[in-house]
């Protein structure tokens, strides 16, 4: 009986013991990781958490600092200012010791907004298909913050998380834009470059702000105030989760080209009873009856024995909303919502000499539904690319009444700061790129005050008056317009140029002459990332060149013609063609395109009015692609309205 009780005594000393050494163990937060990154020539402190009264040494190549653990087991040092390096150690030793390799001195640069800012390299493949076959790039790192929210406190650290050197293993995972950007400013700087990526697809402004600044909009902060209430947040999850749930079953139930035999993705169906369609198109636009359910879409190609020996690739643009996609009646890909480019790989053995039917099960809640047109559709097989536009067969397969709405939590005001942003403060940063402002375009004005407000309490958290803020302006998006147009996106791109104008180092990215018509999603992210890093070389880096496109200075006009005088011309103004872009207006802002030639530094228009303008609008609308007017050093003019003076 003594020797049990013995044994057990010093089984639960020896457990105890372990138990007290676990929790002697130092700790880092995740964000201090290998390949870290710490901003140079800037004093920088480290810290972790161990047991209270814990000694803790923390040794930089000949350089140590000494500290304990406070009465909560935080421990914190600083060490001077670094000069740029590569390939550093740090050593952390309490009870443990933890060394940290791959570190680095450079340039940190905080990346943030929504998608076009988030969209990893791997959604651009298309356009850079040899990007993943470089070498190791050790001296440009991201660390990707992941999506999160919180309403009740501004976070002090990640919870998760590690930094990632690029290389062809790592960088499709990388922002697209911060990508290119960083590898540019790298190339001109030779200094190594990080990016912390803290962005959202489909955030709106204000889920970056900070609850100090909501102060000057109250009903906004009486909004946020309610996510305080995790029950609130419970409660409306359980709903939408149940409004989702409802609107899937009651689809999948009623949808016969799931339930009936054969199902209509079965290789040999019978489609007598089936229309006809042009695709790629959009069945429903909003300009005529709108469509929310199940569609079905059926094609038959002809391939020869030849093609079948290897892994074919199914390239179906993009749709609207969902997909899931068969061959044969074999499911070869499925993808959930409307903006990923549909690549799918068909395995060797699938296809065969002969017909093969391509079926396309669509489901949208979206008012719309169908192939969106200027995408690519083929199916490459070794041997031949098969273009898929043209005559398909169609069936609708359920149309439903029911609302598949979701309301996206993280998008509420002050959840991505206080989750995504603060946690970044504690470590000094060269900048920040910015990319975001669809998601506010169904409300501009007032953008800027916010932006601006936003970027004044980012400093003051970095205790940085001057950092340097960079904001790429919105893409051109949806169909041009032959007309003059009111336009909400050309709104808040103007609302962006004002709070570039409203604090010194703010610089402007403009991109309405590199997006697309058809995709929110733009893929030429090199041209983005480019034009950030020429701003980052004037605001952060103090270089003289060349990195705005040609803004409006002054006007003059009389009884015939409008002459606009424009600075950051670069050695002259010039257009790849006939100049256009221009309108004007009377008090009755009813605007006219008006005719443009370009002599020196100014432009001249002819006033088609009857009377002298009151207003002059340039590249003023979703997507002024036509607008054609550069500086000599190929960036574009930066779109403008200006009331003229009577």
């Amino acid at each position: 009986m003594y020797k049990v009780l013995l044994f057990v005594l010093l089984s639960a000393l020896l457990q105890l013991t372990v138990l007290e050494r676990a929790y002697a163990d130092i700790s880092l937060s995740p964000y201090y990781s290998n390949n870290l990154l710490i901003q140079r020539n800037r004093p920088f402190s480290l810290s972790g958490n161990a047991a209270s009264g814990e000694a803790v040494t923390v040794r930089i190549a000949q350089l140590e600092r000494h500290t304990v653990a406070d009465s909560k087991g935080h421990w914190s040092v600083t060490f001077p200012a670094q000069a740029a390096a590569s390939n550093q150690s740090i050593h952390f030793k309490g009870e443990n010791l933890i060394t940290l390799t791959g570190v680095a001195f450079g340039d940190l640069w905080l990346a943030s907004g929504q998608s076009n800012m988030e969209l990893p390299i791997r959604r651009v493949l298309e356009k850079y298909p040899d990007i993943l076959k470089a070498q190791s790039f050790a001296n440009v790192r991201q660390f990707k913050v992941q999506r999160a929210y919180d309403f009740n406190q501004e976070l002090n650290q990640y919870p998760q998380g590690q930094w990632s050197i690029a290389s062809a293993n790592t960088l499709a995972d990388f922002s697209a834009v911060a990508w290119f950007f960083a590898q540019d400013l790298y190339h001109k700087t030779k200094v190594p470059i990080g990016i912390i990526n803290a962005s959202v697809g489909g955030s709106p402004i204000e889920a970056w702000m900070s609850s100090r600044i909501l102060q000057d909009y109250p009903d906004i902060l009486q909004y946020a105030n309610q996510f305080k209430d995790d029950a609130f947040i419970e409660q409306i999850q359980n709903t939408d989760k149940k409004r989702l749930d409802k609107w899937f079953a009651e689809l999948n139930l009623n949808d016969p080209g799931l339930n009936e035999t054969p199902t209509w993705y079965a290789d040999n169906l019978d489609i007598n009873g089936w229309q006809s369609i042009q695709l790629p198109r959009l069945v429903a636009d909003g300009n005529s009856s709108s469509f929310n359910g199940s569609m079905w879409f059926r094609k038959t190609i002809t391939l020869g024995p030849q093609e079948l020996n290897e892994d074919a690739k199914l390239r179906l643009g993009a749709m609207v909303d969902a997909d899931t996609t068969f061959i044969n009646g074999v499911q070869v890909g499925t993808t959930g919502y409307q903006y990923p480019p549909r690549i799918y790989t068909v395995p060797a053995g699938l296809l065969k000499a002969g017909e093969n039917t391509i079926t396309i099960r669509l489901t949208s809640h979206l008012n719309k539904i169908g192939l969106v047109p200027d995408k690519p559709y083929y199916l490459q097989t070794s041997q031949k690319r098969h273009e898929l536009n043209g005559q398909w067969r169609f069936r609708v397969g359920f149309q439903s009444t029911a609302d598949k709405g979701w309301d996206f939590i993280h998008y509420k005001p002050t959840g991505l700061f206080n989750a995504m942003i603060a946690p970044a403060t504690n470590h000094s940063i060269a900048g920040v790129i910015w990319y975001q402002g669809e998601s506010n375009t169904g409300e501009p004005n007032g953008y800027a005050d916010k932006l601006v407000s936003m970027i004044k309490d980012w400093r003051a958290r970095w205790e940085q008056t001057d950092l340097p803020f960079l904001i790429v302006q919105l893409a051109n998006f949806m169909p041009p317009s032959d007309v003059p147009v009111e336009s909400n996106w050309a709104e808040l791109r103007y609302e962006q140029y004002q709070a570039s104008k409203r604090l010194n180092r703010v610089g402007l990215a403009l991109t309405y002459d590199v997006g697309e018509w058809n995709d929110i999603h733009p893929l030429d992210k090199q041209t983005v990332g480019q034009r950030l890093a020429l701003l980052a070389q004037k605001y952060a880096y103090a270089q003289d060149i060349t990195y705005s496109g040609p803004e409006l200075s002054h006007v003059k006009q009389n009884a015939t013609q409008i002459e606009l005088i424009f600075k950051h011309t670069a050695g002259g103004l010039h257009s790849s063609s006939v100049l256009k872009g221009f309108s004007v207006a009377l008090h009755d802002r009813k605007f006219v395109w008006a005719d443009a030639k370009i002599i020196g530094n100014k432009v001249l228009l002819s006033n088609p009015l009857d009377s002298d303008a009151v207003y002059v609008r340039y590249a003023w609308e979703d997507n002024p692609i036509a607008a054609n007017l550069y500086n000599g050093a190929g960036l574009p003019a930066i779109p403008f309205e200006r009331k003229l003076s009577q």
